[in-house]
């Protein structure tokens, strides 16, 4: 199993453009570090994210629901 992924596979990985891919490693979205020319980021981190960005948008799905829950009330 590899470690580190490319910035396009991780991408891939990921479902989204590369150019998005890059600005998340270019904002430290993603830790991750560069080999020459080339972007490596550890398959750890992406982990991390995936697992950041869910929690952050499970929490925003569950304050719009408690919202609307009180909105009906």
């Amino acid at each position: 199993m590899a470690l580190v992924l490319s910035a396009s596979k991780t991408a891939k990985e990921l479902g989204i453009k590369t150019e998005k891919m890059l600005e998340l490693l270019k904002s430290g979205d993603i830790v991750a570090y560069r080999d020459g020319r080339n972007w490596k980021v550890p398959v750890k981190e992406i982990e991390k994210y995936v697992e950041k960005r869910a929690a952050i948008e499970t929490a925003e799905r569950r304050k719009e629901w408690q919202q609307k829950k009180k909105g009906t009330a």
